[in-house]
């Protein structure tokens, strides 16, 4: 609740003198934006997180998918960095599944089991071995570093060099 400006001429135990001055406004319109922000943060908190919270009729089909392709990617066709991780993947002649979530039916609510499963909010949404390994950037850095390639000898994955 805002405070009340005329109260003893103290707001949050600072006494003020002049209630018209720059200060008081200042003062009065950080605080009355805390409580506004503060407020749109709790709501916001409380309306996107349910969703995630509630059931998705999607999360086991997901967990089945996972442990059925040894690579498998839900992207979307529009995203840049999904378009990357499938550019990389197709490079490497790697036979992989994908799922791209704009163009299926029932994508946004994939994306949002995706989210309960992984923790992970973006796409895309990789996994090698049945393991979640990330996004594109996750993918780019382990084929960098080498590890891409072990990954897929683990997972018994054909690829080009």
């Amino acid at each position: 609740k805002i405070i009340n400006l005329k109260m003893n001429g103290r707001i949050g135990g600072l006494l003020v003198k002049n209630s018209s001055s720059r200060a008081m406004r200042n003062l009065m319109s950080t605080r009355f934006s805390l409580t506004q922000s503060s407020n749109l943060y709790m709501l916001r908190r409380l309306f996107c997180t349910t969703a995630a919270t509630e059931p998705n009729k999607y999360v086991d089909e997901i967990k089945k998918q996972i442990t059925q392709y040894p690579v498998l990617v839900y992207a979307k066709s529009y995203c840049k960095h999904s378009k990357m991780a499938k550019e990389l993947l197709g490079k490497m002649q790697v036979d992989y599944q994908k799922y791209d979530l704009d163009l299926i039916e029932g994508g946004a609510e994939i994306q949002q089991a995706l989210l309960q499963i992984t923790g992970q909010k973006t796409v895309p949404n990789i996994f090698i071995n049945h393991k979640h390994i990330g996004g594109n950037s996750d993918l780019q850095r382990k084929n960098t570093d080498g590890l891409l390639t072990k990954m897929f000898d683990e997972a018994k994955v054909k690829y080009v060099v």
